[in-house]
């Protein structure tokens, strides 16, 4: 697996008690490499990934992304006063 040889930041934001599913963004990724070796798929992780074993990432509460598009959805109704 290699990630991240040109990193970008996206900055998304969602306004509170927005519904399961609202559209927050999209995020795009490409691959330098012809087929099929330049497929790219998506997933969610946060900081403490790098290093933890565990594929749960706490942004997957709040969050889901579609892995072959990018497309970022609230995964529940987001309110700040619960977010940790």
């Amino acid at each position: 697996m290699f990630c991240c040889s040109t990193e970008l930041i996206y900055i998304l934001q969602v306004a509170e008690n927005r519904p399961a599913g609202y559209r927050v963004g999209t995020v795009l990724a490409t691959d330098a490499d012809g087929p099929p070796f330049n497929g790219v798929v998506y997933r969610l992780s946060s900081d403490s990934d790098a290093t933890s074993r565990s594929s749960w990432s706490p942004a997957e509460a709040m969050f889901r992304v579609d892995r072959y598009s990018g497309e970022i959805v609230t995964a529940t109704q987001i309110d700040r006063e619960q977010v940790v």
